[in-house]
């Protein structure tokens, strides 16, 4: 019996978790030339990495730039950290903003991190906050701690409070909106 497409996805992830890299790659790639937006962004990423298949960043691109035509998220992140490995700073800001604009908590955390310090983007503290804040509200695991520590350095106490306070509310309207979807 044939596997859906859900199915050989999975199974290709359980497959990369055990190492099995080139029987992954042939089902990820098998999914991808289906227009299949996760395993094109996976096929991308083992063509990135030499896993399971010769290291070759052009095709890693090219899958990355099939997924991102379909506005995946992740795609966008992953070829931004490409980019930046490869010094074009400018195509993955860019990337990393529009990654960003679709919730990806990653993008989200690196760019307040880079808005913070003034790291490939002109200093702007309070642009890092709001970056901080919306990837700590979608439960990213370092971004909390970074958004309390920005606020304490821009924001006397009192300001502080009152971003606090906003931050619970806008995390539990998060919350509940999330398990709203999901019960649908």
């Amino acid at each position: 019996m044939a596997l859906g497409n859900e199915e050989q996805y999975r199974q290709a992830c359980l497959l990369c978790d055990n190492k099995n890299y080139d029987k992954a790659f042939e089902i990820f790639l098998s999914l991808a030339k289906n227009d299949d937006v996760d395993a094109q962004d996976s096929v991308a990423y083992l063509y990135n990495n030499g896993l399971g298949v010769t290291k070759d960043s052009s095709l890693a691109e090219h899958w990355w730039d099939e997924s991102i035509k379909s506005e995946n998220e992740n795609a966008m992140y992953n070829k931004a950290c490409h980019l930046l490995d490869q010094n074009n700073t400018d195509e993955a800001i860019s990337l990393l903003e529009e990654a960003s604009l679709h919730d990806q908590e990653d993008a989200l955390h690196l760019l307040g991190g880079y808005y913070f310090h003034g790291i490939h983007v002109v200093k702007d503290q309070k642009k890092a906050i709001s970056y901080f804040q919306k990837a700590a509200i979608m439960s990213h695991s370092e971004a909390f701690e970074d958004f309390m520590s920005a606020l304490s350095i821009v924001y006397n106490q009192w300001q502080v409070r009152a971003k606090m306070i906003k931050f619970v509310f806008l995390s539990l309207r998060y919350k509940i909106k999330t398990f709203l979807i999901s019960r649908r």
